[in-house]
């Protein structure tokens, strides 16, 4: 019988508990937002203190020199950036020059200021737009190679579709010959100019003096002629995947058909056609790394490419050209007559 009371007891008991905590709940449901929040902050303080002791974490103190030394930095970086553009703008391209030379005139530079990892071979947004007279599907380099066009238009800023995304399929001619020395020669050229830059930390002063004269030299050496094949025409696209996956940066090449006495193989360059509508003829895009073998039946070759960018896959500016003045739209009715 005492043991039936005690039960019924603690079970009242038990009763009341969970009244009081369900009545708590809807009390602090109906507590003003500023009120409750007040409260959080002041219980989090407390318990920090009661609960945590300060680590020996060393403060950081800048000094106005070391300031002063990143600021120095920052503005040797878009002198740099602006230099490049000067001489790019200048530069007389190998192929196509008389097309080519009035849309380098006019380009405009750029900073990349956003690129979502998820989609890291899609898109990347910069920090110019319809203020600076950006126009839509403009083509976009890095150094002198294209890495994609602008897609979208801001008032300050604007976003670029990468030459690696799926939905990109530029216009492309693979060519062989003297453009292959050209590269070589401008990659030692761009090679030298690293080099010099290079803190006297990393290298001897004297070795990288002797460096530079051996890369100058050997840049030198190589005779560059005016003599190039053009061999097969196709399309590129990519496969816009994230900044984790490595054939995120591998472009896919289709479309090239079989042609007598042409063929590809690795080490041809791929330049842009003109004939898409978009981009100029003559830029710079890939250099080809494996050639399928055509399937049964097949009429044409498919391939696998590498941007020839260097810094594709870490974009900090880029260079933006005048968009084409073709316009798809402007064009007679298919279903009209050839006298009308």
């Amino acid at each position: 019988m005492a043991g039936s009371v005690a039960y019924r007891r603690h079970r009242k008991n038990r009763l009341y508990v969970y009244l009081v905590l369900a009545l708590s709940v809807i009390l602090c449901w109906s507590l003003p937002r500023p009120f409750y929040e007040n409260i959080q902050k002041h219980f989090v303080s407390l318990y920090t203190r009661v609960f945590f002791k300060r680590s020996g974490v060393p403060s950081i103190d800048y000094t106005i020199q070391d300031v002063e030394n990143i600021i120095l930095k920052d503005r040797i970086a878009i002198l740099e950036e602006r230099l490049q553009a000067y001489e790019i703008a200048n530069y007389t391209p190998p192929v196509f020059s008389e097309i080519l030379s009035p849309y380098f005139r006019k380009l405009i530079t750029s900073r990349v200021i956003y690129r979502d990892p998820a989609h890291w071979g899609s898109s990347c947004w910069i920090n110019v737009g319809k203020n600076q007279k950006i126009q839509k599907n403009s083509p976009v380099l890095s150094g002198k190679v294209l890495v994609g066009l602008v897609d979208y238009v801001g008032e300050q800023q604007s976003r670029i579709r990468l030459i690696t995304d799926v939905g990109m399929q530029p216009s492309v001619i693979a060519v062989r010959g003297g453009i292959q020395a050209w590269l070589v020669k401008d990659q030692i050229q761009g090679l030298t100019k690293h080099l010099e830059r290079l803190s006297d930390s990393y290298i001897l002063e004297k070795d990288k003096y002797e460096k530079v004269d051996q890369l100058e030299e050997l840049s030198s050496s190589i005779q560059c002629s005016d003599d190039n094949t053009l061999l097969l025409r196709g399309t590129l696209s990519g496969s816009g995947g994230p900044l984790w996956k490595d054939e995120t940066l591998v472009l896919h090449g289709e479309g090239f058909c079989f042609s007598d006495g042409k063929g590809l193989r690795v080490g041809d360059i791929l330049i842009t056609t003109g004939l898409d509508g978009v981009f100029p003829p003559g830029l710079f895009v890939a250099e080809i790394t494996k050639v399928c073998q055509p399937r049964e039946g097949a009429c044409s070759y498919k391939i696998e490419a590498k941007s020839l960018a260097e810094d594709l896959t870490n974009l900090s500016s880029v260079l933006i050209l005048p968009a084409m003045e073709f316009n798809p739209n402007d064009r007679p009715d298919i279903f009209g007559l050839l006298w009308d």
